[in-house]
């Protein structure tokens, strides 16, 4: 029995790009990724140029489950950064025969100022011409993914990690094999807005706690792939993972879940964007086309499913935001199990009687502390960063004071790091000063001198004097967190 042949709508899904792109280095955000993927929908099996293409913000939140004004901000934030970053791609011009570094790679061709309706707010943009062998007219050295597959993704390391796999990953094959250093690694993901290597989660475990973990999850419960991993190890130090790629069919979406987003393309007279259709009958009062009603997301949703604009309003002045969105979502859930010859009237009595109240109530206690944990992981991420950047520091620090040392102060320091440190006492004179144990001797002899700058004899001296913080690792997941 031959295989149903995919709808128009599944094709135009696909996305297609050159290998050599999946392997480029940049710092985008999660914002910045969606952008990009909308941008290579457009792009067209046969298509010779990049097409000016409008995208409307409202269309573009909903496909990401997103109808907040505050991500219409993010929105327009993240399409100004993409016209000021740098794309680093590891792709040989054929003329230079070198690297190429891509910047300006989207052009923000208009953002109208007058549109604040986030029904009819809009940007024009354009892929930079330097682009076009990367992604125009691929015949080889490429590979093809489906947008359903990652529109669930909210890690911005997880789009790298699957268009890297996705780029490796063999139709024909149920598992692949790469291994990866730990540099390669860090090069590829761990980047700075110009494409270099950052020195964030220095050490292995925070690596793969804060990173590598969080995005193997992802995949696994959000995409197409999944992946495991091994340790490669060199003598004791581990200098590579091996990763092995499975294909996730369990978790490939059903047709039936996929809502493209209406992107539409530059032709020679742009049109203007069609109406949707009246819900309500014509008898009924609605808003003014200015009312801030029209941006309510429960006010959508109820115009949606057949309530009445009065109606609507009414309930969304009666009744919290996020109750409402969250029984209507509930209702709808319900009627698809079992239909209701009123969708409409159904939904209004659960509102009114409550019906989901306790269960709603229940997860946004939920929401509250997966919000909170998230908070406490940022705050002790940036606490890891600034660590990093005193032990950083106060290395440089030590080597410049071991330019000056003479040689009767280097046996004086010498002399205490034995006192302080049994190991050290053990040591010939030369690997004593080798040693960690003749910084720390440093550290004491100038100190008590007065002499050795304050905010590097600890930690806490440091986050104290330079930003006039004070943490505390006392907590279950010993994460570090700020106290008063």
């Amino acid at each position: 029995m031959k295989k149903n042949k995919k709808t128009q709508e599944q094709r135009d899904s696909l996305i297609a790009q050159s290998n050599d792109l999946a392997k480029a280095r940049y710092n985008y955000s999660l914002w910045e990724f969606r952008i990009f993927v909308e941008m290579l929908q457009t792009i067209k099996e046969d298509d010779k140029e990049f097409k000016k293409v409008r995208l409307y913000y409202s269309d573009f939140a909903k496909v990401y489950q997103s109808d907040g004004r505050n991500d219409y901000r993010r929105i327009t934030k993240a399409i100004k950064a993409l016209g000021r970053k740098i794309m680093f791609v590891p792709y040989i011009d054929p003329e230079t025969k070198e690297e190429r570094e891509f910047s300006d790679w989207i052009i923000k061709v208009d953002i109208p100022k007058h549109i604040d309706d986030g029904h009819k707010k809009y940007a024009d943009l354009i892929f930079n011409d330097g682009l076009k062998p990367l992604l125009l007219e691929l015949s080889a050295n490429y590979f093809l993914y489906d947008k359903i597959n990652i529109l669930k993704i909210k890690g911005k390391y997880t789009f790298v990690f699957y268009q890297f796999f996705k780029a490796i990953e063999r139709e024909d094959r149920d598992k692949m094999v790469v291994t990866l250093t730990i540099k390669k690694i860090r090069a590829m993901i761990l980047v700075d807005p110009e494409g270099n290597p950052t020195n964030q989660y220095e050490r292995l475990s925070d690596l793969e706690r804060y990173l590598i973990k969080p995005v193997q999850k992802e995949l696994k419960e959000k995409t197409d792939i999944r992946i495991t991993y091994e340790k490669v190890k060199e003598g004791k130090k581990v200098k590579a993972l091996c990763f092995t790629l499975y294909k996730n069919r369990k978790n490939r979406p059903k047709e039936q879940q996929f809502k493209s987003i209406k992107i539409q393309q530059e032709t020679t007279k742009q049109q203007p964007r069609p109406k949707a259709p009246k819900r309500q009958p014509s008898t009924v009062k609605t808003p003014s086309s200015d009312d801030p009603i029209h941006n309510n997301q429960a006010y959508q949703k109820l115009i949606k499913v057949g309530v009445s604009s009065k109606k609507a309003v009414e309930l969304t002045k009666e009744y919290d935001l996020d109750y409402l969105v969250r029984s209507i979502q509930r209702a709808i859930e319900a009627n698809t199990a079992s239909p209701k010859n009123n969708l409409a009237g159904f939904i209004i009595k659960c509102i009114k009687d409550g019906t989901y109240k306790a269960v709603i109530a229940k997860q946004q206690k939920k929401r509250q502390k997966a919000r909170t944990y998230q908070q406490k992981l940022e705050v002790h991420l940036k606490i890891v960063g600034i660590k990093n950047e005193y032990e950083s520091a106060r290395t440089e620090y030590l080597k410049e004071i071991k330019k000056t040392l003479d040689e009767k102060t280097t046996k004086e320091i010498v002399k205490i790091a034995r006192k302080s440190f049994t190991r050290a006492a053990e040591m010939m004179e030369e690997k004593v000063r080798d040693s960690v144990y003749f910084g720390f001797a440093i550290v004491d002899f100038y100190d008590e001198q007065g002499a050795f700058r304050k905010e590097y004899t600890s930690f806490e001296n440091y986050l104290k004097l330079r930003y006039l913080l004070k943490v505390s690792t006392d907590n279950p997941n010993g994460w570090y967190e700020i106290v008063k």
